[in-house]
C-alpha cells in the first residue's frame, strides 16, 4: 500500500548523509555507462554495467529513504525499491566474475539461477513480513533504516555464498593467467572485489539496533572505480604513447570529479537555505 503524501516534497528533507550516498550513485552509474559504451558487444563491459546499475539503484533509493520524514514512507521506498537493488548486486558481481574469467557458457545456468533465487527473496520481502518488517524502522543519526527479521539470515547466507563463488573464480583466473600485464589487472580486480565485500557491514544495523553508520557505499564506490579503470586500461594497454596514456587518465579521473561537481552545484542553493 502506497503511504499518503509520498510524492509531497514536504515529506522529505535535506539530509547530508543522503547527499553523500546519492553522489556515489551518480558516479557509479556514470562509470558503468562509460565502460559500456567503450565496447557494447563485450560481455565484460555489459556485466560491469549491470552491476553498476544494481549498485547505483540501491544507493539512489537508499538516499530517498534517508531523506524521508516519516517511517511509513521510508519503509515503502526501502522494501519495494532499495531492496530490489540490494538483491541484484551479488548476482551481477558473480556475472562479472564469470565474464572476466571467460566462463559464461560453462556457468550461465548458475548465473541465471543466482538472479532467480535473489529475486525470489525480493518477492518474499514485499509480499510477507518474514524478511523486512513492514511497519517498523529504526531511526538513526543518518535517517530511517529497515529492520530485518531473523529469517533474513537466509538471504545473508546466500548473499555471502554468491560473493564466495565469484571471488573464488577471480582468484583461480588470476592464478591461471600467464600474461604479466593481465595478471596484474586480475590481481587489482580481485583485491577490489575483496574491498567491496566490506559493504556487507551495512547489514549490521538492519539485524541489530546498533548505530553503525552504513558506510558500504564507500567500498562499493572504490570497487567500481578500480574495476572501471582496469577495464579501460586493458583496452588501451597496447597503446604506449604519452598522448593516449594522458587521455586515459583524464577520462578515468573525470568519472569521479565531474558527477560530484554537478551534484554540488545542484544542491548548493538548498545548502544555503539550511
Amino acid at each position: 500500500m502506497i503511504p499518503a503524501g509520498i510524492f509531497e516534497i514536504s515529506n522529505y528533507y535535506f539530509n547530508p548523509y543522503a547527499i553523500a550516498v546519492f553522489s556515489a550513485s551518480v558516479i557509479v552509474i556514470f562509470s558503468g555507462f562509460f565502460v559500456f559504451i567503450q565496447n557494447r558487444r563485450s560481455m565484460i563491459n555489459t556485466a560491469f554495467f549491470l552491476q553498476c546499475f544494481s549498485v547505483a539503484f540501491w544507493l539512489f533509493m537508499i538516499s530517498i529513504v534517508y531523506s524521508s520524514r516519516t517511517q511509513a514512507i521510508a519503509i515503502f521506498w526501502y522494501r519495494y525499491f532499495t531492496f530490489l537493488g540490494v538483491v541484484n548486486i551479488m548476482p551481477s558481481v558473480y556475472l562479472f566474475a564469470v565474464a572476466w574469467s571467460q566462463e559464461y557458457e560453462q556457468k550461465k545456468t548458475m548465473v541465471r539461477l543466482n538472479y532467480v533465487l535473489s529475486n525470489l527473496f525480493y518477492l518474499m520481502a514485499i509480499t510477507t513480513d518474514k524478511f523486512i518488517l513492514p511497519d517498523v524502522a529504526n531511526r538513526y543519526f543518518w535517517g530511517f533504516y529497515p529492520v530485518y527479521q531473523p529469517q533474513a539470515v537466509i538471504f545473508l547466507i546466500f548473499f555471502a555464498f554468491q560473493f564466495a563463488i565469484g571471488f573464488r573464480m577471480l582468484c583461480l583466473s588470476c592464478k591461471r593467467e600467464i600474461v604479466a600485464a593481465k595478471k596484474r589487472q586480475m590481481k587489482m580486480i580481485t583485491i577490489a572485489t575483496l574491498i567491496a565485500f566490506a559493504a556487507s557491514f551495512d547489514f549490521i544495523p538492519k539485524f541489530f539496533r546498533y548505530s553503525l553508520y552504513p558506510f558500504g557505499y564507500i567500498p562499493m564506490l572504490i570497487y567500481i572505480l578500480i574495476v572501471a579503470y582496469s577495464i579501460v586500461k586493458y583496452r588501451t594497454f597496447d597503446i604506449e604513447t604519452a598522448i593516449h596514456k594522458t587521455a586515459m587518465w583524464l577520462l578515468t579521473f573525470s568519472l569521479a570529479i565531474i558527477p560530484l561537481f554537478i551534484v554540488y552545484r545542484w544542491v548548493y542553493p538548498y545548502i544555503q537555505k539550511v
